[in-house]
């Protein structure tokens, strides 16, 4: 018998595996600074590559090797900076005291599973 938990964790553990190698290789940059982090997971902050106030790093460099969105943010934090805020059901004080607003995952259209979405656009098309 399959448990589900621990699949769930070691699908955690193969993705900030996969995180790691991406900072390794240069595809994703760590930042030490909080208000430079479009993600972080496990205490590694994913840099938004910011020059002259500008983001360089759009979230969807996140999705490595084709992982749900559901998984991506279940997992860890996802900021937005542009907008003040980080998408978690965990609040997350210190992006707080900086003015960041906590979104719970269910108010997120990419947490949303596969199948509401195609009866969404089934239902846009119909």
């Amino acid at each position: 018998m399959i448990n589900l938990n621990n699949s769930i964790n070691t699908d955690k553990e193969y993705y900030v595996s996969l995180i790691k190698e991406a900072i390794e290789e240069g595809s994703l940059t760590e930042t030490e600074f909080l208000n430079e982090a479009i993600y972080i997971i496990d205490d590694i902050k994913i840099s938004g590559d910011f020059d002259c106030g500008i983001r360089g790093t759009d979230h969807n460099v996140l999705n490595l090797e084709d992982q749900s969105w559901a998984d991506i943010l279940r997992w860890g934090t996802l900021v937005v900076p542009e907008t003040e805020s980080y998408i978690s059901n965990t609040p997350f004080c210190e992006l707080e005291a900086l003015g960041y607003i906590n979104i719970p995952l269910d108010a997120n259209h990419k947490y949303q599973s596969e199948k509401v979405i195609e009866q969404n656009v089934q239902l846009v098309f119909a």
